[in-house]
């Protein structure tokens, strides 16, 4: 009776679905409660360590996907913004850079995975290829500032892209929401590699008239 009562009180709650007849209950309707009966029936054989290490790499896959998902994400927007151009030139503060920045009219746009001739395959977020330039596009999308380390990883991939496509003019561009250090913004202007904060990149797509990066 009192477990009745308990779940005629969960029913009312509506945290349990109540069946076609009386006193009966089909369905979890709260997926707190529901993850809890579900560690909770597996007690008697396994211990509370063992648990909360299995909980604990089950969280950890599901920020990895998670993280995988606002990642390609990100790439499509940037990838929808460079659609937008049509070689006009804007201010190089959104690239950090400089001058002026031409925006080429691309032919194609999109993610690419790469192999030189008897080397590695390199995953390019995003390739924009025109007549007279290609552009390289690196996209992290995290509050974390990117580091010298991480451009150069950023080279080693472009120089096997720039042997697969076969091209002389290719522009590197690396976009990271979370900014970057100062460091890093010192060996990228040296190397005049393109770089944007989050900022910048929201207000380059405000300038094209498209929506700010989602915030996750």
């Amino acid at each position: 009776v009192e477990v009745h009562g308990l779940f005629a009180a969960l029913a009312r709650a509506d945290l349990v679905e109540e069946g076609p007849l009386r006193l009966t209950y089909t369905a979890v309707r709260d997926p707190i409660l529901n993850e809890f009966l579900r560690v909770w029936v597996q007690l008697p054989r396994k211990s509370k360590g063992q648990l909360l290490h299995e909980k604990y790499q089950e969280y950890q896959k599901r920020v990895r996907r998670m993280d995988e998902y606002v990642g390609y994400v990100a790439e499509r927007w940037v990838e929808l913004l460079m659609t937008k151009w049509r070689g006009e030139k804007v201010s190089g503060e959104y690239f950090g850079v400089d001058g002026e920045v031409t925006l080429p009219h691309f032919d194609e746009i999109g993610k690419e995975r790469l192999k030189a001739t008897g080397g590695p395959t390199v995953e390019i977020d995003v390739v924009g290829w025109g007549w007279e330039e290609v552009w390289l596009v690196e996209s992290k999308y995290r509050k974390r500032k990117v580091g010298v380390k991480e451009v150069e990883v950023f080279e080693e991939r472009a120089e096997v892209a720039r042997e697969a496509l076969e091209v002389e003019e290719m522009r590197l561009w690396f976009v990271s929401k979370g900014g970057f250090t100062e460091e890093a913004e010192g060996y990228m202007r040296e190397r005049e590699i393109l770089h944007t904060d989050g900022e910048q990149l929201n207000e380059l797509l405000h300038r094209y008239g498209l929506r700010p990066l989602p915030e996750m």
